[in-house]
């Protein structure tokens, strides 16, 4: 098997568990896991909270854990590559670095990159965290801290990532024309879990008479799923960057030292 052909084989290795991720997240959520509930509380507001009536299965961990070894390890396949193909000595140190601190890098290319042909190292430092505005979102810094927590640590559990809802309220009496709804959304970036708070409502009227008495109907419900990043502190705000499409790149970057006329990286 040539360079080539390993390479496009481990990453469609994380393909395939990409896919088998979203096949079990797709049926999970069809089982309707999340419900919405609400009570009055004694100051007056009618209080919507998450229910959760099934936590997500070990099965969904699983997958994105195998998805994310198998994408941090074609990367350092490639470095390893580079150097056997260039018929320089390999060894222990090297891998596809991760570098948040651009004053790190020259240790870096002294070391963990030592026989890596020179041509190449430009594209290994476009890659690096340091070249982005904020290194810790960079696809790089993810993929890596991702590897080392599911590798060394914990599975990660899948949650609620954001949660869009709109519902309808009923009321203890016929609504007039003076008479407001008041609505008070819970804050951005909180941690969807079962029973927190997503909003809350009450009525203003002239007469003080009129109290929200329960969710008359929920118009819409709409929730996105994710890995909880609690030690990347990323937030329900923050979107995962594009790992997939972040490995894919480095493989297209790096294959024509591989390359073999009429054969392409990715597709067989």
């Amino acid at each position: 098997m040539d360079r080539l052909e390993a390479l496009r084989i481990k990453y469609a290795r994380a393909q395939q568990h990409h896919a088998a991720f979203s096949r079990a997240l797709d049926k999970w959520i069809a089982t309707m896991p999340y419900a919405v509930g609400g009570e009055a509380d004694p100051s007056g507001w009618f209080v919507t909270r998450l229910v959760a009536r099934e936590l997500p299965p070990p099965e969904l961990s699983l997958n994105f854990a195998d998805m994310i070894s198998n994408l941090r390890a074609t990367l350092d396949h490639i470095i390893w590559a580079l150097v056997e193909e260039s018929g320089s000595p390999t060894h222990d140190r090297l891998t596809f670095p991760c570098v948040l601190n651009p004053e790190q890098w020259p240790s870096w290319r002294r070391n963990q990159l030592l026989s890596v042909p020179a041509q190449w190292i430009p594209a290994i430092e476009r890659a690096q965290p340091f070249m982005a505005p904020d290194p810790r979102r960079h696809a790089m810094y993810v993929l890596h801290r991702l590897d080392i927590t599911t590798k060394h640590r914990l599975l990660i559990p899948i949650e609620p990532s954001t949660f869009e809802l709109h519902v309808t309220h009923s009321a203890n009496r016929r609504r007039r024309d003076d008479d407001h709804l008041v609505p008070k959304m819970a804050p951005p970036g909180i941690r969807l879990t079962d029973g927190v708070e997503l909003g809350r409502v009450r009525f203003l009227s002239k007469t003080a008479d009129l109290h929200v008495t329960g969710i008359e109907a929920v118009n819409v419900a709409w929730a996105g799923w994710g890995p909880r990043l609690d030690e990347l502190d990323f937030t329900g705000d923050d979107d995962l960057p594009d790992l997939m499409a972040f490995v894919e790149t480095q493989i297209e970057t790096f294959a024509a030292a591989f390359r073999r006329p009429g054969r392409s990286i990715l597709v067989p």
